[in-house]
C-alpha cells in the first residue's frame, strides 16, 4: 500500500513534529512525511522544521486548510493525516491492508 504521512502543525510545534517523524520512521519502512504549517509561520521556524522534515508547506490558518494543502501535496496514493506530537501504532500498514478495500475508503484510528 502506497502511504504518505501528512503531519499537521497548527501550533508550529517542532518537538512534536520530530516526535511524529520518529514514530513514522520506526513503525514504517521508507515512507515519506510532509509537514503543513499555518501561513503566519516565520521563515526561521520553517528552517528549523526542515531540519527534521524536508517537505514543509504553508496552508491558511484553519485545520481544514492544512488538511487540504497536505492532501494536494502528498505524492502517494494514500495520505495518513496526523497532528504533530502524535505517534503511529506498530503494524499500522497491516491494518490498512486488512480494512481498506477501495481507494475511496476513509479509515479512522
Amino acid at each position: 500500500m502506497d502511504v504518505g504521512f501528512i503531519i499537521l502543525c497548527p501550533d508550529r510545534n517542532v518537538g512534536g513534529l520530530r516526535n511524529s517523524i520518529g514514530g513514522v520512521r520506526h513503525h514504517s519502512y521508507n515512507r515519506e512525511c510532509l509537514a503543513v504549517v499555518p501561513e503566519d509561520t516565520t521563515s526561521k521556524e520553517i528552517k528549523e522544521m526542515k531540519e527534521h522534515c524536508l517537505a514543509v508547506w504553508k496552508g491558511k490558518d484553519t485545520i481544514t486548510s492544512l488538511v487540504n494543502v497536505g492532501m494536494k501535496r502528498v505524492k502517494q496514493e494514500w495520505g495518513f493525516i496526523m497532528f504533530a506530537g502524535s505517534r503511529i501504532p506498530a503494524f499500522l500498514e497491516r491494518k490498512f491492508e486488512t480494512f481498506a478495500n477501495e481507494n475511496i475508503d476513509i479509515l479512522f484510528h
